[in-house]
């Protein structure tokens, strides 16, 4: 184990570990610091909802890049992470030429659907 980092993180939850992730793809080295187990905090009480319906543009893009990064989950890290797709449905009491700036605009996606 060396004994000089380029990164030191703290906290094993999916910021910590993600970071480290894509900085050890960048070819740092790096240490992850966690008082407990990997995920045992916030990350692992997570309704595990990957939700891409953001009102605000850039955390709209970070949500679909987090997407990609689940979809290819295994091909990158080599494990299955349990990610499935599915859906949801938001029901809007207002009339949509009542809202200022649907939320779904912002995303730059489509919806689509399935059989």
């Amino acid at each position: 184990m060396p004994r000089t980092y380029d990164a030191i993180l703290i906290g094993a939850g999916i910021m910590g570990c993600s970071t480290a992730f894509e900085l050890a793809g960048r070819g740092m080295s790096v240490a992850i610091l966690e008082k407990g187990r990997l995920g045992a905090g916030p990350t692992g009480e997570s309704s595990a909802i990957i939700r891409q319906h953001y009102s605000n543009e850039l955390t709209a893009r970070m949500a679909h890049y987090s997407l990609r990064i689940f979809q290819e989950f295994e091909d990158r890290i080599g494990e299955d992470c349990g990610f499935k797709e599915t859906g949801f449905i938001a029901l809007c009491l207002r009339r949509i030429e009542q809202v200022s700036q649907p939320t779904w605009l912002c995303s730059g996606a489509s919806a689509s659907t399935r059989d």
